[in-house]
């Protein structure tokens, strides 16, 4: 911008109206950064956010739900290690009650491995002068590994002291080392997936179906 504006300049007695020119030079601050980008699931340990820099830019900022994630120096991408992690939900042992004599049936119901929440991610530039305005957002989540199972039994009948079953690594299992007189036992599984925190199944008392001997009393 030019500005050019009069001054009152004294000589002698005379009082002269001089003519001054005034140059302000004016830097304004770098465009938002474009096409911001966040992974959907493809990571179980972060979102990985990617943008396109902006010109003149030294340092990006990411925020995460409106949240700012601290400024960055002149990158164009991020990993958010800090989004919300996946869940698993545990579900419900169902164990059977005498109705084989050869195992426990062994099942699972409402089981299920859930992404980390979905969060809304933009990104600001900045320079010597000044910041961006938001750029455009784009949502991301952490993602989840498959389940896994392992069953476990009480060491008697009671809901206590457990210990895994050898093999019982599947989603339904029949225990064929359940006591073959009858006698309760309690059940439950310990669930993980790769990105989430181990859980264990609501749990459920079985037995196997047992009958007497009969018994010649001659």
């Amino acid at each position: 911008d030019c500005i050019i504006d009069s001054v009152a300049v004294a000589k002698g007695n005379t009082l002269y109206c001089s003519k001054v020119e005034i140059r302000v030079t004016y830097t304004p601050p770098p465009d938002p950064p474009t096409n911001v980008q966040a992974t959907d699931g493809e990571h179980t340990d972060k979102v990985v956010i990617t943008w396109t820099k902006s010109a003149g830019a030294t340092e990006y900022q990411v925020y995460r739900d409106d949240t700012p994630l601290g400024w960055l120096g002149d990158v164009d991408t991020y990993d958010d290690t800090g989004a919300d992690a996946p869940t698993i939900t545990p579900g419900a042992t169902a164990a059977s009650d005498g109705t084989s004599p050869d195992y426990v049936s062994l099942s699972l119901s409402g089981q299920s491995a859930n992404n980390g929440t979905t969060h809304t991610y933009k990104v600001r530039a900045k320079s010597a002068a000044g910041e961006s305005e938001d750029s455009g957002t784009d949502t991301g989540h952490r993602g989840i590994g498959a389940l896994t199972y392992q069953w476990q039994r009480s060491a008697a009948d009671s809901d206590t002291n457990y210990s895994n079953i050898s093999g019982a690594t599947t989603e339904s299992y029949d225990d064929i080392g359940a006591p073959f007189d009858g006698s309760g036992r309690y059940y439950r599984c310990v669930e993980n997936a790769t990105g989430a925190s181990q859980q264990i199944s609501a749990v459920d008392r079985g037995y196997r179906a047992w009958e007497p001997p009969d018994i010649d009393v001659g």
